[in-house]
C-alpha cells in the first residue's frame, strides 16, 4: 500500500474527516486532502508523518483497531508513544522518494536513442491459443439488472439443493428503487430463498448516500431478522469508479456486471466459471469484517457470551429501553433470575468502577398504580412463556434500588428523557466498542453493531437525546429529586389502597 492509501486507512476505520486532522496537525484541510488523493507526497522524514503517527496513536480507543491495521502482535505494553512509533514506521515504509523516482527516469531517458519499433514476427500468429467457450446470458442497463436479478434468484429457488449465497455489489441502487413492482417482487423472492433453507453472506458498501442507505436498511434488515443473512463490509477505501457486482449461489448459478455507465450483466451456470467466481468472492471476503453479528433464541447461549465481552470492554456505556434494567432489579423470588440478576449485579459493579453508566428510564404514570399490578415489558420477557406481571410494590423497590445505586457509585447515571422507540426495544451502547440492539417481542432478536460509521451514528443519537445544557452532576442531583418525589407519591397512593 502506498502512504495515500494507508492514510485513507486510518481515516475512514476511525472516521476522521479532513479538517479534523488538518487542526491537530495546524495544516489546511485542502493539504490533507491532497495527501490522501496520492497528489501531494511526503518526504520519509516529514514532520508531518510524525504528527500523523502520535494523533492516531492518541486516538480513545483505537488501540486494538490499530494493531489489526498494522498486523502487530498484541501487547499489554503497547503504550502510546510505542503504538506511535509502530505506526510513523508502517506509514513510512512504502514512501518512495522523489528523487529517486527522478533519477530512475532520467537514467532510462538517457539510455533511449530513438523511438524504434522492434520488427514483426508472422510465426507469432501461429497457435494462437483459444480459451473455454461458455454458454453466457446476457442482460444491458437497468432493466437488464432487475431481469437478471429475478433469474438468479429463481434459478436458486428451483433449484432442489440449498447453498449459501454470496453477494457484493458497490453499484447504485437506483434499479431497484425506481421500479416499485420490481421491489415487491424481489423482497418475496429473497425470503422465498430464505425460507426454503438457504443462507446469504453479503458483503455491504457502507459508504452510499443517506437515501440508499436508509433504502438497503428498509430491504435487508426484515431479512436480517430471520438470522440467515451474515454481512461484512470491506475494511479498506473503495474508490474505483467501475461499478463491480457478484451475485453467487455456488454450484448453481452466478451473476456478474462490472462498468462505469451503461453495464451489461452475465450470466452463468458453467460450473468451472462458477468455481472461479467463488474463490473470487472468498479472497474478497478475507478482507472484510463482520459488518454485524444476528442471534435468534436458539443461538442465546452465544449471545450470552458476547455480552459478558462487551461489558468487559473499556468505554462508557448507555442502556436505552422502556423497561428498568435488568441489572438494577433486586425484586425477583424466582431463582433463575436471582442467579442471573448476581451475574449481572457483578458486571455492573464491574462497569462502574473505571467507566460512566447512562440508563434510561420512564416512569409510569401515578394512577395505573392504583390497580395493585404492572405489565412487565422489557429484556426479561424472553424467560417467561407469558408476560411477567410486577406488582407496585416491586417495581417501587426497583426504583428505590436505581436511587441508592446513584448515591453510591458516581459513574452511574439515569435520564428520565422519553425515548422515541417502542416497549419491545432495548440499546446498549458502548463508546468505541459497539452497539446492540434487541427486540424482545415474541420472536426475540438480538444484532451486535461494530462498524465505526454505525457507533457514532448511535453515538449522535443518544447525545440528541441527552440534556446538554447542565453537567452530568446536575442532571444527577435532579434526577434523584424527580425518583425521590415519585417514590413518596407512588407510596401516598398505596397507603390510602
Amino acid at each position: 500500500m502506498k502512504f495515500h492509501e494507508k492514510l485513507n486507512l486510518l481515516m475512514s476505520v476511525q472516521n476522521i474527516p479532513n479538517n479534523k486532522l488538518a487542526k491537530a496537525l495546524s495544516v489546511d484541510p485542502s493539504l490533507v486532502s491532497r495527501w490522501r488523493n496520492g497528489s501531494r507526497k511526503l518526504a520519509k522524514h516529514s514532520e508531518y508523518i510524525t504528527g500523523i503517527a502520535t494523533y492516531f496513536s492518541n486516538q480513545s480507543g483505537s488501540k486494538n483497531t490499530l494493531i489489526e491495521i498494522l498486523d502487530i502482535p498484541k501487547s499489554d505494553d503497547m503504550d502510546s508513544a510505542l503504538l506511535s512509533d509502530k505506526i510513523w514506521y508502517w506509514l513510512s515504509d512504502e514512501l518512495t522518494p522523489d528523487t529517486l523516482l527522478v533519477n530512475q527516469f532520467l537514467a532510462r531517458f538517457n539510455q533511449a536513442k530513438e523511438s524504434k519499433l522492434p520488427p514483426f514476427i508472422p510465426e507469432l500468429l501461429l497457435n494462437a491459443p483459444s480459451g473455454k467457450k461458455l454458454n453466457v446470458e446476457v442482460y444491458y442497463g437497468n432493466d437488464g439488472k432487475r431481469q437478471s436479478a429475478i433469474k438468479f434468484l429463481t434459478s436458486v429457488i428451483t433449484n432442489k439443493a440449498t447453498c449459501t449465497l454470496k453477494l457484493y455489489s458497490d453499484d447504485s441502487m437506483d434499479w431497484m428503487l425506481e421500479d416499485a413492482d420490481f421491489s415487491l417482487k424481489w423482497a418475496h423472492l429473497v425470503a422465498e430463498v430464505i425460507r426454503l433453507g438457504n443462507r446469504i453472506v453479503i458483503i455491504h458498501t457502507i459508504n452510499r448516500g443517506a437515501d440508499e442507505m436508509n433504502a438497503a436498511i428498509d430491504r435487508w434488515l426484515p431479512l436480517y431478522m430471520t438470522g440467515a443473512i451474515e454481512p461484512y463490509y470491506y475494511l479498506g477505501q473503495q474508490e474505483s469508479p467501475f461499478k463491480h457486482t457478484l451475485f453467487l449461489a455456488p454450484e448453481i448459478v452466478a451473476l456478474t456486471s462490472r462498468a462505469i455507465v451503461v453495464s451489461e450483466q452475465l450470466l452463468y451456470h458453467d460450473p468451472t466459471m462458477l468455481a472461479a467466481l467463488d474463490l473470487e468472492f472468498n479472497a474478497y471476503l478475507e478482507h472484510c469484517r463482520p459488518l454485524m453479528k444476528v442471534f435468534t433464541m436458539k443461538e442465546i447461549d452465544k449471545f450470552q457470551n458476547l455480552i459478558k465481552e462487551f461489558e468487559s470492554q473499556k468505554g462508557n456505556m448507555a442502556i436505552l429501553s422502556k423497561a428498568l434494567p435488568l441489572s438494577t432489579n433486586a425484586t425477583f423470588d424466582n431463582q433463575i433470575m436471582i442467579d442471573l440478576f448476581n451475574n449481572r449485579m457483578n458486571a455492573l459493579n464491574a462497569t462502574l468502577r473505571d467507566n460512566r453508566l447512562y440508563v434510561w428510564l420512564e416512569l409510569p404514570e401515578l394512577d395505573p398504580l392504583k390497580s395493585k399490578t404492572l405489565s412487565y415489558k422489557g429484556p426479561i420477557d424472553w424467560f417467561f412463556e407469558t408476560k411477567p406481571v410486577l406488582k407496585p410494590e416491586h417495581f417501587m423497590q426497583h426504583v428505590a434500588h436505581v436511587l441508592q445505586l446513584m448515591r453510591d457509585h458516581k459513574n452511574f447515571h439515569v435520564r428520565l428523557t422519553p425515548l422515541p422507540f417502542s416497549d419491545d426495544i432495548l440499546i446498549a451502547f458502548k463508546q468505541d466498542v459497539g452497539v446492540i440492539v434487541c427486540k424482545i417481542d415474541a420472536s426475540p432478536i438480538f444484532m451486535v453493531l461494530n462498524h465505526i460509521t454505525l457507533i457514532n451514528a448511535f453515538e449522535n443519537f443518544i447525545e440528541e437525546l441527552s440534556d446538554n445544557t447542565c453537567s452530568d452532576t446536575q442532571i444527577k442531583t435532579n434526577t434523584i429529586s424527580a425518583l425521590e418525589n415519585w417514590l413518596v407519591q407512588a407510596q401516598e397512593i398505596l397507603k390510602r389502597l
